[in-house]
């Protein structure tokens, strides 16, 4: 763990990372860095009707975001206490392997975005944030539970997966934060400069 850390301190964000289950659960320090930046977590599964559960989860309540699988239905939802916004996707999932992806599109970091599902190679929902989550809370990051603090009402507790996670990965669009970019993080901080 420590050697993550140093790396982390070293390289900056990380790009591009990928998970094959079963995987412990990553502190904070040296869980991918995903909030206010352009990203995408694609999970390869197989899905048998009434294997509703989490697949990837950061955070908590407080500050997370998780993707789950609610009625057949891929979700992601970020929390931001006392707010959330959710996607849910349009159409079930298929009985068998599924590919399903959330994909985080900026249009001035840190803040301004939105979130689009893909179910199978096919856009399912999207939204346009009210303000995007800018970093997760402390309880660290998680694959088939939510393992900390749960991110979201619609389930109970860590609610794992009980279907099989093939593959969980994470790009990040990494690109160093610009003059205008800072200057507007600093503005809705109220830090102007």
């Amino acid at each position: 763990m420590l050697k993550l850390v140093q790396d982390r301190q070293k390289r900056g964000i990380r790009k591009h990372w990928e998970f094959r289950p079963p995987v412990e659960r990553l502190g904070h320090d040296v869980a991918p860095i995903v909030c206010g930046l352009n990203h995408q977590i694609e999970v390869e599964l197989d899905w048998r009707p009434g294997q509703d559960g989490v697949l990837v989860a950061s955070g908590s309540k407080h500050a997370g975001y998780v993707l789950f699988i609610k009625d057949g239905r891929l979700n992601y939802e970020y929390s931001l206490t006392p707010w959330s916004e959710r996607i849910t996707a349009s159409a079930t999932l298929r009985q068998g392997a599924n590919a399903v992806r959330f994909v985080q599109k900026m249009t001035r970091r840190p803040f301004d975005g939105g979130g689009t599902l893909y179910v199978n190679g096919r856009a399912a929902g999207s939204r346009t944030w009210e303000q995007a989550l800018f970093s997760p809370g402390y309880d660290g990051f998680s694959i088939g539970a939510d393992l900390g603090n749960q991110v979201s009402s619609a389930y109970h507790g860590p609610s794992p997966y009980p279907g099989r996670i093939a593959r969980v990965t994470i790009d990040v669009d990494n690109s160093p934060i610009n003059p205008l970019e800072i200057n507007g993080f600093l503005n809705r901080m109220g830090m102007t400069v």
